[in-house]
């Protein structure tokens, strides 16, 4: 189990997509939206924190979601899982060996691009505030690893690819990490109190201003865990197939192990 937990870590850390999309480029976003746009912020909340933070859980959840969601479908799609199924793994080994896999590829987002953007900008952010906002946002994100491996274990490749995709841009767009909520339609601010990823960036909002999140945000992204987390255990089982004899019809390639 620990060997390939470290396998499939380190696949995941030396994914070019995994290291361009969600650290080199979310750190060239924050340099230019700080020089270029100074955005609206709660009082005693520095600028160019709230964007670091903002840019980092924008980068978090594509990892969530593409370290869990994107690559167990890839796994099913390839045959890796019915491979897998012939073994003494269990299913929920399985999963659980991609939510952590899923939670370091959070982590790493949350504490390299505000902490870089720290120290290139500075920030007037107590360093307790500072570092109780970045553990908020990646205890949140994993909301969004739970809910991307259940998206692999449900759909296929093509239908649960798109669906990746569209979940973290709408959810990304409708929590204001890009521009502030206050600044949508009335409707479409209603709407965006059902996401999880604005009561998140609001949390961390809250400990960036020196306080602790709020309950009705705390309990929103618990909720949203909770049935997600249930979703999840209850499908758990058909991610890999039954332990039976691997058949590969005539003229077919068998399964071989994913390179990315």
């Amino acid at each position: 189990m620990r060997t390939l937990f470290r396998v499939e870590l380190r696949r995941v850390l030396r994914d070019p997509a995994y290291l361009c999309g969600n650290l080199i480029i979310p750190v060239g976003m924050c340099l230019l939206l700080s020089l270029r746009f100074s955005p609206p912020v709660p009082d005693g909340v520095d600028p160019m924190t709230r964007i670091a933070v903002s840019i980092a859980l924008f980068s978090s959840v594509s990892a969530a979601l593409n370290s869990t969601g994107l690559r167990i479908l890839k796994e099913r799609h390839t045959g890796w899982t019915t491979r897998l199924g012939l073994t003494p793994l269990p299913a929920h080994r399985y999963l659980l060996l991609k939510l952590g896999v899923g939670a370091v590829a959070c982590l790493l987002p949350v504490l390299l691009i505000p902490g870089l953007m720290a120290g290139i900008m500075g920030t007037q952010v107590h360093w307790t505030a500072f570092l109780l906002s970045l553990l908020t946002a990646w205890l949140g994100t994993l909301v969004f690893c739970v809910l991307g491996a259940l998206v692999g274990c449900l759909l296929g490749e093509a239908v649960g690819g798109l669906l990746c995709v569209g979940l973290h841009v709408v959810l990304s767009v409708l929590a204001g990490v890009f521009w502030p909520v206050s600044a949508m339609p009335g409707w479409l601010q209603a709407a965006t109190l059902a996401n999880p990823l604005r009561h998140l960036l609001e949390a961390v909002g809250h400990t960036q201003a020196g306080g602790v999140p709020g309950l009705a945000h705390v309990l929103v992204l618990l909720g949203v865990l909770l049935c997600v987390s249930l979703a999840l255990v209850m499908t758990h089982h058909r991610v890999l197939v039954p332990r039976t004899r691997l058949e590969v019809p005539r003229g077919a390639q068998p399964p071989t192990v994913p390179t990315q």
